[in-house]
């Protein structure tokens, strides 16, 4: 039985992957050029927001800096991390069924849903900060959901989560309500499980560790360079 349901989510994964592949391989292949620009401008030693107009949060185009620099800059490449962004979420995604069910019946469905949306959303292949954030997402609402159905609250989960949550933040403003929810999520969690209980105020330090750590790393990069103004303005 075991070794059936094996070879059916090989079989399963195996096709998603194969029919993610070939709409990757048909539709056009597009530069998001800002990120690309972004990322060459910093390899040159220009500063975000000083030497070059930037009116979002630099953590999208950066994460992509040591894949565009393996590869000496190649404009074709750039297109080939949405297409291992797409992987990732769905190695997440499944994570997320598996925490939750012994089932692989919402991994099928959840991953053929996801797999229509990303290149539809898209129309072409294309990285973006969007596909970035949903990959991050993903992590932490594997994250909160074992948090949630677990006894025992782990604080490495919680740092995760904080942490995670920034960086989201940090890859573009856009996710700011999302990155809302989830604080008051995971705050109200901690809330209802250590009501009355010890502890509850080193868990939400924590938390709140991991969540503004690369803010003031940010900040005090921006400050020590003498472009925490133009940040803010821009």
């Amino acid at each position: 039985m075991l070794k059936n349901k094996k070879i059916i989510l090989f079989g399963g994964s195996t096709l998603i992957l194969l029919t993610n592949l070939m709409v990757f391989l048909k539709l056009p292949h597009v530069v998001w050029i800002p990120s690309f620009m972004g990322a060459w401008f910093a390899s040159k030693g220009l500063i975000y927001y000083r030497d070059f107009i930037q009116t979002h949060f630099p953590l999208s185009h950066l994460v992509v800096y040591p894949f565009l620099k393996l590869f000496n800059w190649n404009l074709e490449v750039e297109p080939f991390f949405s297409f291992i962004v797409l992987i990732l979420t769905l190695i997440f995604i499944y994570f997320v069924n598996k925490s939750i069910s012994s089932s692989n019946k919402g991994f099928w469905i959840s991953g053929i849903f996801f797999s229509t949306l990303f290149w539809y959303f898209s129309t072409w292949v294309q990285y973006s900060q969007e596909a970035l954030m949903g990959l991050i997402l993903t992590m932490i609402f594997l994250l909160f959901i074992k948090t949630f159905l677990n006894k025992v609250i782990t604080l490495r989960n919680l740092f995760l989560m904080g942490l995670l949550l920034s960086l989201t933040e940090l890859s573009g403003q856009i996710a700011s309500p999302t990155v809302f929810v989830f604080i008051i999520s995971i705050l109200l969690i901690l809330k209802i499980k250590l009501s009355g209980k010890k502890g509850l105020g080193k868990n939400i330090f924590i938390f709140a560790l991991g969540v503004f750590l690369p803010i003031i790393t940010v900040f005090i990069y921006f400050l020590a360079r003498g472009v925490l103004g133009d940040f803010y303005y821009w």
